[in-house]
């Protein structure tokens, strides 16, 4: 393991932490264009309605009514002729019903083209606004997309630089990671050690703290308790806290951007946002070699 001396430490420990914030950062926002992505790729259609036909309750009306309108008939005709019967009297109960039959075919054929010609309305006018819904989100993709090789570059810039300071060994394996680093960042500046290494040292204090279940490591576990880490983890809470703040700043640039169809990039939170991520890990890469130079 190398060491530093305790004032190097420290600065290595924020600059390590910075980093791994960063590219926190990055990936819950490229994450977020992820998801905005999706939505542009497979936008929500209205509905194109089928041809369904009104429902025909009137075939046993008409039979009915056929039947009675005959009925009614028969009588007065069995009556007019003296109580002697016709073949007039059978004949003309299958008129009616014949009769009562095409008048309520005719009106079904009626109201089943006015329900397909409504239907056909209602869907060109889906049709044409589903055309319009397509066309905007295929102007979205390459914006999404633009953005989100942006972050990658970003991302990939930040890594490597927090991999040129982990390679330096300052650190052991172990505890390489976002939440290690800041809570050894916290003993640090809170006076509680100022080494590494032994019995008094970050690692030993970190290890303590887990077995008393002081502190949580997971951090998707954090993620959901902020609130609850407060008192044993400060600095991690507050910073994490900043983070998912930047995060929505952020995701509600890109959807600004996206629904005037500019570059998410050319937005101002955005422009400074990078801007200032350029800047720290221009300046973190710089005091790596300068630290170097001195070894």
């Amino acid at each position: 393991m190398n060491t530093l001396a305790p004032r190097d430490t420290l600065q290595y420990l924020q600059n390590t932490r910075d980093m791994e914030l960063d590219l926190y950062e990055l990936r819950q926002y490229y994450g977020e264009l992820e998801a905005d992505l999706k939505a542009a790729q497979n936008p929500r259609l209205n509905p194109i309605l089928p041809n369904k036909s009104p429902k025909d309750d009137g075939y046993m009306a008409s039979l009915s009514i056929g039947l009675f309108i005959g009925f009614i008939v028969d009588i007065f005709i069995f009556l007019f002729n003296g109580f002697e019967i016709s073949l007039f009297m059978f004949v003309f109960p299958i008129l009616c019903i014949i009769t009562c039959i095409l008048i309520d075919t005719a009106s079904y054929a009626s109201e089943r083209k006015k329900a397909e010609e409504k239907t056909q309305r209602v869907n060109e006018k889906r049709t044409a606004e589903n055309e319009r819904i397509i066309q905007i989100a295929n102007r979205r993709v390459p914006l999404i997309q633009a953005e989100m090789n942006h972050v990658t570059t970003l991302f990939n810039q930040v890594q490597s630089t927090l991999n040129a300071y982990y390679n330096t060994n300052v650190v052991y394996a172990k505890y390489r990671g976002l939440v290690p680093i800041t809570m050894f960042c916290e003993y640090f500046e809170s006076g509680r050690c100022t080494t590494l290494e032994g019995h008094e040292g970050a690692y030993n204090i970190y290890e303590n703290e887990i077995r008393l279940n002081l502190i949580i490591t997971k951090l998707d576990d954090i993620i959901t308790r902020l609130d609850r880490i407060q008192s044993n983890q400060y600095m991690l809470a507050n910073m994490l806290g900043d983070c998912t703040r930047q995060i929505a700043r952020l995701s509600d640039a890109a959807d600004q951007q996206i629904r005037h169809m500019r570059k998410i990039e050319a937005n101002t939170e955005a422009a400074a946002y990078y801007s200032q991520l350029t800047e720290r890990n221009t300046a973190y890469a710089n005091w790596f070699y300068y630290l170097n130079s001195l070894r």
